[in-house]
């Protein structure tokens, strides 16, 4: 079964169509790791999101408290300000950490991908 599923990916090897339908027939676990892999990314992206949603909710929050003080002092406000800032950073620190992993993955993905293609019939 899996050398007719991979003597057909070889004649329709020049099309991604073709190499998608194989790898499908192959086994539905490769799909599921591909989606896992790809869902890396996506949750790095949530996370850059997020850490952005964090820092307007701050910016925003932040002249409200300074209004209801009254008289506040500069370095009281830089700090509500670093302090706003650092769940950006944190989300694209996470958002970076995801891309190398995915990229590293997506690699070692399409490494195995075409060993498994060209291995022995």
């Amino acid at each position: 079964m899996a050398a007719d599923v991979f003597a057909h990916g070889r004649d329709r090897a020049r099309t991604d169509v073709g190499r998608d339908a194989v790898w499908t027939q192959c086994s539905g676990r490769r799909v599921v790791a591909k989606t896992w892999v790809d869902a890396i990314l996506f949750w790095g992206g949530f996370a850059a999101i997020s850490g952005v949603l964090g820092s307007i909710i701050g910016v925003i929050i932040a002249p409200q408290s300074i209004e209801a003080a009254g008289a506040v002092s500069a370095t009281l406000v830089a700090g509500g300000i670093k302090v706003a800032l650092m769940s950006s950073a944190m989300g694209v620190l996470m958002l970076g950490f995801a891309a190398v992993l995915w990229f590293t993955l997506q690699f070692r993905w399409r490494v195995l991908q075409a060993d498994e293609m060209e291995g022995p019939l």
